[in-house]
């Protein structure tokens, strides 16, 4: 009598796996997004700053 191997896996193990690599995936772009959206806040601030110090300046160039 010949065995078969059993190589391979089954279809419910590729799906388990899909939806575990799923969920993964959504938590890592939740993350990601939360991480952009801070430096954007961040880069804003700057700018602001930044422009507000240029205001600033041009102010008192303009008095002397």
């Amino acid at each position: 009598m010949i065995r078969k191997s059993k190589k391979g896996f089954t279809l419910i193990e590729l799906v388990i796996s899909m939806a575990i690599i799923a969920v993964l995936l959504l938590l890592a772009t939740g993350r990601y997004r939360h991480h952009v959206e801070k430096i954007r806040i961040k880069k804003n601030r700057y700018q602001r700053k930044r422009n507000l110090v240029s205001t600033i300046r041009s102010i008192l160039i303009k008095r002397l």
